[in-house]
């Protein structure tokens, strides 16, 4: 049995990057969405991702005006663990920090008040860094 969809819960869906969701057959799908899908669809890139610059289909997405979210995606590594919170998104959410029932809601209501490219703050790992973990977590 499938769950409700995210926008049908209130939730947002965030199709977040992955070498091997967003490549082949499957990286059509992802850049279909990107050209054509819904307006509320939101596309995530991780701080782990190797390469230089932006993704193409992030790049895509971003010109098309389509919402980019950034965030930390740290590996189970030992240099991962410490990069936890190091890129990610500024909001200004009602309410603070106060975790209760509603925290979640205002934090997507922010999410999508924010617009298509929010500020975000920090950076991805460099190159060699990327491929390292990438390696790490293989070993592990």
């Amino acid at each position: 049995r499938r769950s409700s969809p995210p926008r049908a819960s209130g939730g947002l869906a965030v199709l977040v990057y992955g070498v091997g969701k967003w490549s082949g057959a499957r990286g059509r799908l992802i850049q279909q969405r990107v050209e054509e899908g819904p307006s509320d669809l939101a596309f995530g890139d991780n701080s782990g991702r190797i390469g230089v610059g932006e993704q193409k289909l992030l790049k895509r997405a971003r010109a098309l005006g389509r919402t980019v979210l950034v965030g930390s995606d740290p590996l189970r590594t030992a240099t991962g663990v410490k990069r936890v919170a190091c890129w990610g998104v500024v909001l200004e959410v009602p309410g603070g920090d106060d975790w209760n029932a509603g925290w979640g809601d205002r934090v997507i209501e922010a999410l999508r008040q924010a617009g298509p490219t929010p500020t975000t703050f920090g950076s991805r790992v460099g190159l060699l860094t990327g491929i390292a973990q990438q390696i790490g977590v293989r070993l592990s």
